[in-house]
């Protein structure tokens, strides 16, 4: 007669609870997270359109009129998410990229004399935090529905402007793309379909808005 080990019973049982586990989490992070990144085109993909400037930017379907569900009066849909940010540096120009799933949300781009920003106001976080660099640039997107990004909010150093970022979600459905620049550099902002993306491109030349950000409040 074989007796069965218990002990060996135990480590089998917790073998298999393991690697369920490990299949759940996978299923739930790692699986969204591939199907978010499969979306990345080449960083050239739009290719550059439009002036540079200085002046903030607003651009994307209207925040008036959004009932609980995102929709505007004319059923015009604004509920979508970030998917991924992605940077990288181009002939005259560095390029950030908010891809989004659904449509890309009412947005609002601007330079400020520094780069320091607001707090997130989620769970008591009300303190402004400051960023690496000379001065800031924030893209600020209203959704129809709470930010939900779970993955890295850091954008890390990267060609001539970038010094430091971070994505916030500040509540009351805005998330905040904060960018700390090591010069005032002037950009340009479009949106692109299929992928849905939010673009915004940082002039490498030798004109820049320092005049025009250091005289703001």
């Amino acid at each position: 007669m074989r007796v069965t080990n218990g002990a060996g019973c135990l480590r089998a049982v917790l073998g298999v609870a393991v690697a369920a586990a490990v299949l759940l989490v996978s299923w739930f992070f790692v699986v969204p997270r591939v199907a978010d990144l499969l979306i990345l085109r080449p960083i050239g993909d739009p290719k550059a359109t439009g002036a540079f400037g200085c002046a903030t930017d607003d651009g994307g379907p209207p925040t008036t009129g959004l009932d609980s569900n995102g929709n505007g009066a004319g059923g015009h849909a604004v509920s979508t998410s970030v998917a991924t940010v992605q940077t990288g540096t181009l002939p005259g120009f560095d390029r950030v990229i908010v891809y989004v799933h659904g449509e890309v949300p009412h947005h609002s781009v601007g330079g400020q004399r520094r780069p320091t920003f607001p707090g997130s106001g989620q769970s008591g976080d009300s303190l402004d935090f400051t960023l690496r660099g000379r001065y800031g640039l924030t893209v600020f997107m209203t959704w129809g529905e709470s930010e939900t990004y779970l993955y890295d909010r850091t954008v890390h150093a990267f060609g001539a402007s970038v010094a430091e970022g971070r994505l916030v979600d500040m509540g009351d459905q805005i998330s905040m793309l904060a960018l700390g620049l090591s010069r005032a550099a002037p950009f340009r902002v479009s949106t692109v379909g299929n992928p849905s993306r939010l673009v915004v491109d940082l002039a490498t030349g030798p004109t820049t808005c320092e005049s025009s950000w250091l005289s703001r409040g």
